[in-house]
């Protein structure tokens, strides 16, 4: 039995379906989280090792876990998690066990924007230029080193958060009041291109199997997590993908994008983890995650996959939970006649495979209307209120 162990820290909904690929694939899963974890909301673990509290005590207990059992394959499932082992293993082989890379020299690029992109343009990745601004003394290398329009993006953040575009140097200026001071934040050129997102998986440095998609919508601001994409096969990716593969050394799931500018794929990001589209990849081709991680379990996962030669083009899928979040923070109800007359296939979607899941996903959503309603109910008895108070009776 191929037995995995999957750890997270931070409470995220996107690793709640990635026990049910690990599980269809042949392995024996343990999870190790605390009891509101997402991870828990699904039929297809098989232990549950309850995790600390306390940052420190999580990562020391974690460490001794592996120590003690004999996993195949460690995978941390969200940035928290990474960022706090990365700062707290000092052994090099505990390192390869437990991290998303097999080579350590390479710690300093996980969770951090600004090492990512240095080590991008020391292994001659194209990638968008950038400098790192700390305060107003970097104002005039930014002014005449980079093309605008900019992004700028904390070094450790996830979600789109904190990150704004500036067309101009005058806006980038405007902008500086919602950028700390001090805190080594990444500026990037901002490329308008083609914007390609990709859910890889890799082993020991090798690309077992990937996806390729573009967004449809987002469920908030241009940066924040999409709810709806569109499926497409794109084969030249592949040398991209295989070679920083092997230079990272990526040993797990990744969530990765490009952007196609004048006919060059330049590398946005890399996160060495799991998201929320993963799962699906089972309604786009057969050579899916459950085949990759087959390979793996295998041994076969150095050969090439058939799943390069299957195209597949326009396939439109969208995530229930994170749509289902988008049409009612944005009051956009026409929407949901996607989900209510199935189009595109939509119901599949849907987690009634599993009762936990559905269950868990239908109280999220009972929450976030709820929450939608109270919040209207009281600025309208606030606006109300006002109106009255200003009368004259």
């Amino acid at each position: 039995m191929f037995n995995v162990l999957l750890a997270c820290y931070a409470n995220w909904d996107s690793c709640a379906e990635i026990p049910y690929i690990l599980k269809l694939a042949g392995c024996n899963v343990d999870v190790y989280c605390s009891k509101k974890s997402w991870l828990l909301s699904n039929s297809y673990f098989d232990n549950w090792i309850p995790s600390e509290k306390d940052k420190h005590k999580y990562a020391s207990s974690l460490e001794n876990l592996v120590k003690k059992k004999n996993y195949d394959w460690v995978v941390l499932t969200d940035d928290v998690a990474i960022d706090l082992m990365n700062n707290f293993l000092l052994n090099e082989a505990l390192f390869c066990k437990i991290m998303p890379i097999k080579n350590i020299q390479n710690r300093f690029l996980l969770s951090s924007k600004v090492g990512f992109s240095k080590f991008c343009f020391s292994n001659n990745i194209d990638s968008p230029n950038f400098h790192v601004y700390n305060n107003q003394d970097d104002l005039n290398s930014i002014k005449n080193n980079l093309n605008f329009p900019v992004v700028n993006k904390t070094d450790f953040g996830s979600g789109g958060i904190n990150m704004v575009v500036s067309n101009s140097f005058e806006d980038f200026q405007i902008n500086l009041s919602k950028i700390q001071q001090n805190n080594n934040t990444l500026i990037q050129e901002y490329l308008k291109g083609e914007e390609i997102q990709v859910e890889a998986l890799f082993f020991e440095g090798y690309l077992v199997t990937y996806l390729t998609s573009s967004n449809l919508s987002t469920v908030g601001n241009l940066f924040s997590p999409t709810t709806r994409r569109n499926y497409f096969y794109d084969e030249k990716l592949k040398p991209y993908l295989t070679k920083m593969g092997e230079l990272i050394g990526l040993n797990g799931f990744a969530s990765i994008t490009y952007i196609k500018y004048l006919d060059k794929y330049y590398l946005i990001e890399v996160d060495p983890r799991i998201n929320s589209w993963m799962s699906h990849s089972r309604f786009i081709m057969p050579e899916n995650f459950i085949y990759g991680v087959k390979k793996i379990i295998n041994g076969d996962f150095k050969k090439p996959t058939q799943s390069f030669e299957i195209k597949y083009i326009n396939i439109e899928v969208a995530y229930f939970l994170r749509d289902i979040q988008r049409i009612i923070s944005k009051n956009q109800w026409f929407d949901l006649y996607r989900w209510i007359f199935n189009v595109h296939g939509y119901w599949k979607y849907i987690p009634f495979y599993d009762s936990k899941l559905f269950i868990r996903t239908m109280k999220r959503i009972t929450k976030m209307l709820f929450d939608e309603t109270k919040y209207k109910l009281i600025n309208l008895i606030i606006k109300s209120y006002k109106f009255i108070k200003c009368r004259k009776f």
